[in-house]
C-alpha cells in the first residue's frame, strides 16, 4: 500500500480545533466511526484535549486551551458530571486556575485518597512542564503540591495515568529512546520509586505519550508520532502529527528448562526443587522416574534456585533471576551430576568412636539441623540390625565460651540426638547420652586460637560406639 498523499492546507479546513471524540467499541474489536460530542464540551474556538474519567465514570476531566502562535497562551483544566444520562456543562476547577497553564488531568489516589493528577509550568517545579496533585475531598479540590525530584527533571513531563500504585508518565528529562517516553513509577507508601522505561513498542524514537490501560490490564492505547506506512504527511514531514496506537498486552511466559545429565548421558529418576529469593521451602518439586527434562513456569523479576538431587549423586544447583525480561524467554540449563563413589564396608569393635559426619549444630545450639536425618536414619538402621547393641551417644562442642556451659551444653546436644531415636521407637535403655564438652577436640582450636568457623565445626561433632551387645559390627562408610 502507497503512503497517503501529503496534507496541504488551502484556506478551506474549517473548524480545525481539537475536539473530544467518542467512537464505540463492537465485539470484534473495531470501533465506530468517531463522534464528537456536543459543543458545550467541545468550545468553539478552543482546543479541548487530553480526557479522563474517575473511577466510576460519574467525572470527566479534560483541557481546554488556547494557542497563539502555535504557542499555549492558555490552558486550563475543566471537570464535567454525568447527570441526566449525559454531561454537565463544564466547569474550570477553581483551584488550579492561575495565570499558570495547567493539563493533562487524570483522578488517582495517594497516601490513601483520591487526589487529580495533572501537568503545570507553576512556579516553583524544577523545569518545563512538572507533574502536581491536587488532593480531592468530595467536590473540593486542594492546593497544588509538586510531585517531587524523583519523577520531576528539568525538562516536561507530561500525561500522567495511575493504577494499582503505579504512576505512569511520558517524559524528556529521563533517560529514553527520543523525545518523550513513557515511563513509570511505583508509590511504596512513603515514596516514589526510580522511574523505569517502558520500553520498546511503548517507545519509540519519535514522541509517545498518554499511556493508557483498560480495566482488565489485557489492553493499552498510546499516542506517538512514530512513521508507519499509512501516516498522514504534512508538509512532507512524516512526523507532523500524532496517531492512537493500541497495544496488546499478553502474559509473559518464562521458563526454566533443566536437563539432567551423568557423565554417560541422560539421567532419569532426578528431583529438583524450585527456591524463590532466600526461601527456605521449595516453591515447587519435580519428579521424573522416565526421562532427564524439567520445566517449571517462572514469575518475572524474581530471584531462582534450583537443587537437583538424585539417589547415588551429589546434588548439584544452578540460580538465575528474571529481572529485566520483557518478552518470553526460556532459561534452558543442562546440570550433569557427579556419581558417588559406593560406600566402603569396614568392621569397628567396642569403644571405638564412630563420627556421626552429618549431625552437627549452630553455634550455642542445641536444635538438630535438617541435614542430620541421614546420619541418624542409618544409626536407627544400626540399632535395628543389632538388637542386643547398646551403644554411648556423645555430643562434643568446640572451645569457645565457658568450660562448664560448654559441657552443658554438649550433653543438651547429646540429649536432642538421643530424643531423636527415641521418637523413632528405640528404647532408652539401649541409649546412653554424654556430652563431653570441649574436652575432646579434634584440632588446633583451643582457646585463645584463631580459628575459622569451619574448623570449630569440626569440633561441634557428635559420635557414637558400642558399649554392650556385639564385640564388633559391620558399617559403611562414604569416601
Amino acid at each position: 500500500m502507497n503512503a497517503k498523499a501529503p496534507t496541504t492546507l488551502d484556506g478551506k479546513e474549517g473548524e480545525y480545533h481539537a475536539k473530544i471524540f467518542a467512537a464505540a467499541r463492537d465485539l470484534q474489536g473495531k470501533f465506530t466511526k468517531p463522534v464528537a460530542l456536543e459543543e458545550a464540551i467541545n468550545r468553539v474556538d478552543f482546543y479541548n484535549t487530553g480526557v479522563s474519567f474517575s473511577e466510576d465514570d460519574k467525572r470527566m476531566y479534560f483541557t481546554r486551551a488556547k494557542y497563539n502562535n502555535n504557542g499555549v497562551e492558555i490552558s486550563q483544566i475543566y471537570l464535567s458530571k454525568w447527570e441526566n444520562e449525559k454531561w454537565s456543562v463544564p466547569y474550570p476547577i477553581e483551584s488550579l486556575l492561575s495565570e499558570y497553564r495547567t493539563r493533562h488531568p487524570y483522578e488517582g489516589e495517594l497516601f490513601g485518597s483520591k487526589v487529580l493528577y495533572f501537568i503545570s509550568d507553576m512556579p516553583g517545579g524544577f523545569g518545563g512542564y512538572d507533574i502536581y496533585y491536587s488532593p480531592i475531598s468530595g467536590e473540593n479540590y486542594g492546593t497544588p503540591v509538586n510531585l517531587g525530584p524523583i519523577v520531576n527533571t528539568l525538562k516536561d513531563e507530561e500525561s500522567p495515568f495511575f493504577r494499582d500504585g503505579t504512576l505512569y508518565f511520558s517524559s524528556k528529562g529521563h533517560p529514553g529512546m527520543g523525545g518523550l517516553d513513557n515511563f513509570y513509577t511505583e508509590w511504596n507508601g512513603t515514596a516514589w520509586s526510580k522511574p523505569t522505561n517502558m520500553g520498546y513498542n511503548y517507545n519509540s524514537s519519535y514522541d509517545d505519550s498518554f499511556l493508557r490501560f483498560n480495566k482488565s490490564g489485557n489492553q493499552g492505547f498510546v499516542v506517538s508520532n512514530r512513521v508507519h506506512k499509512e501516516k498522514k504527511k504534512f508538509k512532507n514531514t512524516e512526523t507532523c502529527c500524532d496517531d492512537i496506537y493500541v497495544i496488546q498486552i499478553r502474559d509473559l511466559v518464562i521458563n526454566l528448562k533443566a536437563l539432567v545429565n551423568n557423565g554417560k548421558g541422560k539421567l532419569d529418576g532426578a528431583i529438583v526443587e524450585l527456591y524463590e529469593g532466600k526461601g527456605k521451602s521449595p516453591v515447587e518439586v519435580k519428579t521424573n522416574s522416565l526421562d532427564n527434562d524439567f520445566v517449571f513456569l517462572l514469575d518475572s523479576d524474581k530471584t531462582y534456585k534450583a537443587i537437583i538431587k538424585r539417589d547415588g549423586y551429589h546434588p548439584d544447583s544452578i540460580e538465575f533471576n528474571t529481572n529485566g525480561i520483557f518478552d518470553d524467554y526460556t532459561f534452558s540449563k543442562t546440570v550433569t551430576l557427579k556419581e558417588k563413589p559406593a560406600p566402603v564396608k569396614r568392621v569397628v569393635s567396642r569403644n571405638e568412636p564412630i563420627q556421626l559426619s552429618s549431625i552437627y549444630f549452630d553455634y550455642d545450639d542445641d536444635k538438630i539441623l535438617p541435614d542430620a536425618e541421614k546420619d541418624l536414619s542409618y544409626l536407627k538402621s544400626l540399632m535395628d540390625k543389632y538388637p542386643d547393641m547398646v551403644i554411648e551417644l556423645s555430643s562434643h562442642t568446640d572451645s569457645r565460651g565457658d568450660g562448664e556451659y560448654n559441657k552443658k551444653l554438649s550433653q543438651r546436644r547429646a540429649n536432642s540426638t538421643r530424643n531423636w531415636l527415641l521418637e523413632e521407637g528405640i528404647a532408652a535403655q539401649r541409649i546412653r547420652a554424654v556430652g563431653y564438652g570441649e574436652s575432646k577436640l579434634l584440632n588446633r582450636c583451643r582457646d585463645k586460637v584463631k580459628c575459622s568457623e569451619e574448623e570449630h565445626q569440626i569440633n561441634r561433632r557428635s559420635e557414637f560406639k558400642i558399649i554392650a551387645g556385639p564385640q564388633t559390627i559391620e558399617i559403611q562408610v562414604e569416601e
